[in-house]
């Protein structure tokens, strides 16, 4: 069952359901549950809870907590480190580049802050998108790939095609899809860049229709 962990659940086939681990029953019991909402009752279902657990795939992760135009610019200098300013060296944050995930010490050591709020943009096995936001500090968003599986429990609080999640509504299953992480920075930077220049244009025609 290892390898749903790699593949994109909205194409998987006939799986073999012999000899299975406790975490591989646990896995296909969230796989085989169906989202309760289609497309349009998702974003119109008001404040409800999850009836039961559901596997997602992890397909975007995004601090909304910090400005796109921030993110750019960290970005920018990952892919570019002679554009990395010395007072920015000076005054980073810790940046974890390899994690135990055997020892929870060295995963609490965030890159972000106790207020940093990420979204999730989550696809379950239909191909139906969704939305996380977390509560509370999630300690595995830094070891996060483009890919990786994820089950929310039952009960979980959501709202409006958002799930609004603390750490303890969740099982990360980890994995990753290749195809999806090759060039991940990138992908990531025109996203945001897109969304931006999406932004700033509705300001501006806001702005208009005001005069």
């Amino acid at each position: 069952m290892s390898g749903i962990l790699s593949e994109d659940i909205t194409a998987l086939s006939s799986l073999d359901r012999s000899a299975l681990s406790s975490r591989d029953s646990t896995l296909l019991r969230a796989l085989d549950r169906d989202t309760w909402l289609s497309d349009k009752d998702c974003i119109q279902q008001p404040f409800t809870t999850l009836p039961n657990d559901c596997l997602f795939q992890i397909l975007m992760i995004e601090n909304i907590s910090q400005s796109k135009m921030s993110q750019l610019d960290d970005i920018d200098n990952k892919l570019d480190p002679a554009k990395q300013r010395v007072d920015r060296l000076q005054n980073s944050r810790v940046v974890i580049h390899e994690v135990n995930m055997d020892n929870d010490d060295s995963v609490t050591k965030e890159k972000y802050g106790s207020k940093d709020v990420f979204k999730l943009t989550l696809q379950d096995k239909s191909g139906k998108f969704f939305y996380a936001i977390n509560y509370n500090i999630i300690p595995w968003i830094n070891v996060c790939m483009i890919g990786s599986k994820l089950i929310i429990k039952s009960g979980t609080s959501f709202n409006r095609g958002v799930f609004i999640v603390k750490d303890t509504d969740c099982s990360f299953l980890g994995g990753t899809n290749r195809i999806w992480n090759e060039n991940r920075e990138s992908k990531l930077y025109n996203y945001l860049d897109s969304k931006l220049k999406r932004d700033c244009n509705n300001n501006v025609n806001g702005r208009k229709r005001k005069n």
